[in-house]
């Protein structure tokens, strides 16, 4: 069957189009309108007009003198087009209106045609975008970190924050003159050459650890970035987010340098205090030991002289070696260790408080807690021991105290060492700690504990300290 065009009815066609359309007179009288059209009435409350009805009067103030205007215009075109937007109730609705003049067969002028295209959604979403730029915009503009965009074709900033410009002390236009590479020290520039082609590449990587950037003024300042490829104006593109760190960094090696200081420190603490024990030691053998020999070879050279006060002689000999003897036991004691391992943290500990208040007048009270030795490092042991030893020669050398608790104990994974006594005390803040103090911290530093000197002028003084049970087992 051959297909008729002229057997298409027109009227159909534009009554069930989805774009408004209506018809008026050249005294802008309604002459028809399609179904469409009803919904752009209703928006106007001009609900089913009937022919003949003055459409622009229903139109508010703005729109009618936007419309006639663009209608005084179809005198010398025969098209023209515009936007405009209505308001109705909490809603506002956008059309693209486009006039027609229309003519009879003679071509003369006989009215106009106006067809609307509502376009409220298109516009809803760009405003929408618009809104969401800007949104983005300020976001970028006011982010508290330091923010720039760079082209990933030539290195050149394409954009930078607030934050940017106040660190850096460039302006807005300075910066955009500028290249990333303006920003980095000349030895690195190779380097930041190949990361922005591995970014470019699609290798971003998440962080480009820290470098030294340079200020305007030519300070240094030490970084974290962070980057981000994105479509900038239609240019390949990364925005950086920076980090300063420099505070950070500074900070770092100060307590590096401090770190160092006081390992150096300790380090001196013990050689000193090894020194001066091996010179105490040198002492006791040269004031002690060595006369009570010294005598003793008087005594057996007069035995050898006088036979008749031979035996006498001898036997004072023999009293004089064997009080050198016992001495050189004290001393070796006192080097080898206490036997830990044979007799045990407690006892060991017990025996040291039994030897001291025999030669000294000090009262000392002690709680010492089993903690299941066997699993404890035997060196850690000896630790605890040598420093409950150093601080009671700390106490009866400086303190004048006449009464000491020792408290060992154990609780929540914790051992913990309290040493208190009631003597004289000093002010922490103003007495630097001696070699004994140094080389307690030396002790409990070896195995990571705390340790705390809680001392005031006539308060006496507590030697607080605590272990993690976990870093004393035995291995």
């Amino acid at each position: 069957m051959k297909f008729d065009v002229n057997n298409i009815d027109l009227g159909v066609l534009i009554n069930h189009m989805s774009d408004m359309l209506y018809y008026i007179d050249l005294d802008y009288k309604l002459i028809s309108y399609n179904t469409a059209c009803k919904n752009f009435f209703s928006i106007i409350n001009c609900n089913e007009p009937l022919a003949g009805a003055d459409i622009i009067e229903r139109y508010p103030n703005a729109n009618k003198c936007r419309l006639l205007k663009a209608l005084k215009k179809m005198e010398d075109v025969k098209t023209h087009s515009f936007e405009d937007s209505f308001v109705s109730g909490s809603k506002t609705f956008y059309f693209d209106i486009t006039l027609y003049a229309l003519a009879n067969s003679n071509k003369e002028p006989m009215g106009y045609c106006v067809l609307m295209k509502d376009i409220t959604q298109k516009e809803l979403t760009q405003n929408a975008l618009m809104e969401s730029e800007e949104k983005y915009r300020r976001l970028f503009h006011q982010s508290p970190m330091i923010l720039y965009i760079v082209s990933l074709d030539d290195l050149k900033i394409l954009q930078v924050n607030e934050a940017a410009i106040n660190e850096y002390g460039y302006t807005r236009e300075e910066f955009l003159n500028m290249t990333l590479l303006d920003l980095r020290k000349e030895e690195d520039h190779i380097k930041v050459i190949a990361l922005m082609r591995d970014v470019k590449n699609g290798k971003s990587p998440d962080s480009e650890g820290i470098w030294k950037h340079i200020k305007k003024n030519g300070e240094e300042m030490f970084t974290e970035i962070v980057y981000h490829l994105l479509t900038y104006n239609g240019k390949r593109a990364s925005m950086a987010i920076v980090n300063n760190v420099t505070h950070r960094v500074e900070l770092e090696k100060r307590l590096a340098h401090e770190k160092s200081l006081k390992q150096h420190q300790l380090t001196e603490a013990v050689i000193t205090a090894l020194e001066t024990e091996r010179s105490e030691i040198g002492r006791e053998l040269h004031d002690n030991v060595n006369q009570l020999l010294a005598t003793t070879r008087l005594y057996m050279n007069a035995a050898k002289k006088d036979k008749q006060k031979s035996d006498e002689f001898s036997e004072q000999a023999a009293v004089y070696l064997a009080n050198a003897i016992e001495e050189i036991r004290k001393v070796s004691k006192n080097l080898v260790g206490p036997g830990i391992q044979d007799l045990g943290l407690k006892a060991a500990i017990e025996n040291l408080v039994y030897e001291t208040i025999l030669v000294h007048p000090l009262k000392v009270k002690q709680d010492i807690a089993e903690l299941e030795e066997p699993k404890i490092d035997e060196k850690f042991k000896l630790n605890i021991f040598r420093i409950i030893q150093e601080q009671l020669n700390n106490i009866i050398k400086h303190s004048k105290a006449m009464t000491v608790h020792i408290f060992l104990t154990l609780s929540n994974n914790k051992i913990k060492l309290l040493i208190a006594d009631d003597g004289q005390g000093f002010d922490t803040s103003k007495q630097r700690h001696g070699i004994g103090v140094a080389n307690i911290i030396s002790r409990v530093e070896l195995y990571k504990g705390k340790v705390d000197l809680v001392s005031s002028p006539g308060k006496g003084c507590q030697l607080k300290i605590v272990f993690s049970y976990a870093d004393v087992f035995s291995n």
